[in-house]
């Protein structure tokens, strides 16, 4: 019984860490403007995951990718410029 509470106070801890960091919700939030907007194929080349710190990964189809993956960057590029994260953390 002590053995099933250690193990059910672990997964309760670990599941907690389990929510995003602003860095990672903001860089999400770009990425929903972005898979929209028609300037590249989001199934093709799209964010796969990103880091606790905000870096994002790509991920994609070989060879398709990447000619998608360019476009894709821009307008990432181009929304962390239209919308700088201190900006967007204020509104959130």
């Amino acid at each position: 019984m002590k053995l099933v509470s250690i193990a059910l106070a672990l997964l309760v801890t670990g599941c907690a860490t389990f929510k995003n960091t602003p860095q990672q919700d903001y860089v999400w939030a770009m990425w929903d403007i972005c898979k929209v907007s028609g300037r590249f194929n989001a199934g093709i080349a799209y964010i796969d995951r990103v880091e606790a710190d905000g870096r994002a990964w790509s991920g994609g189809t070989s060879g398709p990718a990447e000619i998608e993956r360019p476009p894709m960057w821009a307008c990432m590029h181009e929304q962390y410029k239209l919308h700088p994260y201190q900006q967007w953390l204020k509104t959130r």
